[in-house]
């Protein structure tokens, strides 16, 4: 055969060729076998394989003939695996280690994959291995988060060592591992549920923290780079998108004409210091973009409307251990503030909508003041949705006109409510409510609070912007009925006055009172009494809400003169103080520390020479929870409570929060009345303590309360309860 292939060199050459060939089909890319691969996939069924091979144009190859005892030995020798679902799942513990920034390591441990996935079952190494090496990208990402920009970060699997019947003894102490180690481990499989865990080590080596360095703010009104580090060299795909970027600049700003930096304007950050940023601080990410976006919402505040952020660009110092910055703003045309265009609805006049706006026509343009105008629609109650947006041209004054587009809610509204407590049973309460009577805003309520022994009906009108944008007039009337242990009272009352809005957190109110008719104490008959008061109250309150308060503080102060006839003659002057504070201790309504203390005055006059509606009474649910309705204080000798000419009250009450609509409290109430002169001011105080359940709803928590006196009094009840709408304070 080899004289045949030195003789013919044609023959040889025609091998070598055949065998390149077939060398290429094999190990390329495509191979020449990929036809026949590409049709016998997982789903296969043994039928179309055979239909395969037997179509082959050259004939059918037979099938290889194997002895079936030769299939039964290898059967035997290899025994089957098991599926993935029935292997030991690989259980594994994380620990980070970050000594020169411990604050890394802690926040490394809440955030990576591995301490995420940890309930998720893993039964591969290799699995666990992908987690660690997605992790260890994540705390690369955390590091430069944080202004770690030179810093590294490393990870090591740890098996435990064989134990004596083949499994897995607990893991042997290994220190720190190594600051370049890879990802790794090798090993077996763990072979039984008991196998002692895996243990996963990851380490950081922050190096030196970055701080701000120089920042430059550029405003253009063109188009700009879209957002990203920046390069000296724009590549295609950024020009295409500040392309778009133009385009999109140019809607939102078409048909704009005016000045674009009248002599004026304010002035607009040109650094991120200006931002609040300034050199210096800790580089943190999150740091910076705070700082951008504060930049646009100051061009925004500052006269131009449609300002975007085109471009931003970060550079490292490496040496000097700097991030610098450079931020470039289209700004627009400059604007100023305009008129309300009304659409949509009528049922509220447009001298209501000018009150509530937020600011006087030709000032800079101020994004926060549109939302502020928004949000006083939204408290208004008068409207079911809301939609303001800038006119689409400026006036020839240069002024941009809000378009405000109204759906009115419903106007009225009738409810009720199921109350008990141990004070007054079973009770009743009904509203009616028109908020919106004459179409400028203003509400007129019914309230009527029906217990066995109290009834009371009042109505309440509120008028806003009663001849000032902060001024409310108020007027009310009401009848009651009442019949407690300390009077039996049947009067009527009217009252009117003003409500003055003094800044953001200020609020005085002056009223004008008259009161009348009869009553009887508990030592004396039924007699006729008229008064007259004037009660001003000052305000002032950062708390977030009116019935579940988690921040702030409100503090109200009170002094009411009045005079009039009850027996005989008298002159009084009633002050009262009340102090509340609310400290969020864990997260920002998780857990709250509501705290509440009152004091109160009568002074010029005894209590027993005025009527029982100007004294002072304590105990029960919104004031010494433990003790019956106005049960404290000065007492006859039936025990019945005579009111008194002074008060001291204290509240602690922590609030926790459990899940989304349920909570618990604690508290403890302390409280007592006093008789002048021969008092003993906040001395003898009586006590209450207990536990409450909350259930929030959208209008307020449900509150039940379950309260004891802890230093009672001959005759005091062992329990009381309480359930209404709002926390107690």
């Amino acid at each position: 055969m080899s004289s045949i292939f030195q003789r013919v060199p044609r023959c040889r050459l025609s091998l070598a060729l055949l065998c390149v060939l077939l060398l290429a089909g094999c190990a390329g890319k495509d191979p020449l076998l990929s036809v026949l691969d590409s049709h016998v996939g997982e789903e296969t069924t043994a039928r179309e394989a055979d239909m395969l091979v037997a179509g082959d144009p050259a004939g059918p190859i037979p099938k290889p003939h194997i002895p079936e005892g030769l299939l039964a030995a290898a059967a035997a020798e290899k025994p089957a695996e098991p599926p993935t679902d029935q292997k030991a799942a690989i259980a594994y513990t994380v620990e980070s280690v970050s000594r020169d920034a411990p604050e890394v390591a802690e926040r490394f441990s809440a955030v990576n994959s591995l301490s995420r996935l940890r309930d998720v079952p893993l039964h591969t190494l290799t699995g666990l291995e992908q987690r660690l090496e997605n992790s260890l990208k994540e705390g690369n990402d955390l590091l430069h988060s944080l202004g770690f920009y030179d810093g590294t970060v490393n990870g090591r699997i740890f098996l435990p060592p064989p134990g004596p019947q083949g499994g897995m003894s607990p893991p042997a102490s290994a220190g720190e591992a190594p600051a370049a180690a890879a990802t790794g481990g090798t090993g077996g499989e763990p072979s039984a549920p008991s196998a002692p865990p895996v243990r996963v080590l990851v380490t950081f080596r922050p190096g030196p923290l970055y701080h701000v360095g120089t920042s430059e703010i550029i405003r253009t009104t063109g188009p700009a780079l879209p957002n990203g580090t920046g390069t000296d060299q724009a590549p295609a795909e950024e020009v295409a998108a500040a392309a778009v970027l133009a385009a999109a600049y140019a809607g939102a700003a078409r048909n704009l004409a005016g000045p674009q930096t009248p002599p004026d304007a304010p002035k607009l950050p040109t650094t991120l210091a200006d931002a609040g940023l300034p050199e210096g601080a800790p580089a943190i990410a999150q740091d910076v973009l705070n700082a951008v976006d504060r930049v646009l919402q100051d061009f925004r505040n500052r006269g131009y409307p449609h300002a975007v952020i085109a471009s931003t660009r970060y550079v490292l110092d490496r040496e000097k251990k700097l991030l610098e910055s450079q931020v470039t703003v289209n700004s627009g045309h400059y604007a100023r503030m305009g008129k309300i265009i009304l659409r949509g609805q009528e049922t509220v006049k447009d001298s209501y909508l000018r009150n509530l706006r937020t600011w006087r026509p030709g000032e800079p343009w101020s994004q926060d003041k549109v939302e502020e105008f928004r949000e006083a629609l939204r408290n208004s109650g008068l409207f079911a949705s809301i939609n303001l947006e800038p006119a689409e041209t400026l006036d020839d004054q240069g002024r941009l006109d809000i378009v405000t587009t109204l759906e009115a809610g419903p106007r009225r509204t009738l409810g009720g409510a199921l109350k008990y407590d141990t004070d007054f049973g079973v009770g009743v309460v009904g509203f009616w409510e028109n908020r919106n009577l004459t179409g400028r805003g203003d509400n007129l309520r019914f309230d009527a609070p029906i217990w066995q022994d109290m009834q009371q009906v009042t109505a309440k009108y509120r008028l806003p912007f009663f001849l000032r944008k902060d001024q409310d007039f108020i007027a009310q009337a009401a009848g009651i009925n009442q019949k407690t242990d300390a009077y039996d009272l049947q009067a009527g009352r009217v009252a009117a006055g003003i409500e003055r809005r003094v800044g953001r957190n200020w609020n005085i109110a002056v009223q004008a009172i008259l009161e009348g008719g009869s009553l009887k104490d508990p030592d004396k008959s039924r007699t006729e009494y008229f008064m007259a008061g004037l009660p001003t109250t000052v305000t002032y309150s950062t708390a977030n809400s009116l019935l579940n308060a988690t921040e702030g503080v409100r503090i109200s102060v009170s002094v009411a003169p009045y005079t009039g006839e009850y027996r005989d003659s008298f002159t009084v002057a009633r002050s009262r103080v009340d102090i509340e504070t609310y400290l969020p201790l864990v997260g920002k309504d998780r857990l709250i520390l509501a705290l509440r203390g009152s004091g109160g005055l009568l002074a010029g006059g005894s209590s027993s020479h005025v009527p029982p509606s100007v004294r002072f009474y304590a105990g029960g649910g919104g004031s010494v929870r433990g003790y019956e309705y106005q049960s404290l204080g000065p007492r006859n000798s039936k025990r019945d409570p005579l009111g008194g000419g002074a008060l001291a009250e204290i509240s602690i009450e922590p609030r926790l929060r459990i899940g989304e609509n349920w909570g618990l409290v604690a508290f403890l109430d302390g409280g007592n009345v006093y008789d002048m002169p021969d008092m003993e001011y906040g001395t003898d105080l009586r006590w209450g303590a207990g536990l409450g359940f909350r259930y929030y709803t959208a209008i307020g928590p449900v509150r039940f309360d379950v309260a004891t006196p802890l230093n009672p009094r001959k005759h005091d009840e062992s329990l009381q309860f309480y359930i209404s709408i709002g926390q107690s304070f």
